[in-house]
């Protein structure tokens, strides 16, 4: 039986507000300067990290204000 992740599968989270500014800014830095390689390969094995586009889509949807 082979394991296969599959990258739409959905996934609910539940963060406070403070974590969800950390995720939106981490999100806006990623975006304007992309994920270093190296330090960050190990989550993108998988699958590969969004595009800028995506990444204004997800903070768009996770409806935190300025984001």
């Amino acid at each position: 039986m082979s394991h296969v992740i599959d990258p739409e599968a959905l996934v609910s989270v539940i963060l406070t507000k403070r974590e969800l500014a950390t995720v939106v800014a981490a999100l806006r830095t990623a975006q304007g300067q992309g994920f270093p390689a190296l330090s960050y390969e190990m989550y993108f094995n998988d699958f590969p990290p969004l595009e800028r586009r995506e990444i204004d889509e997800l903070c768009r949807n996770l409806e935190y204000p300025g984001g």
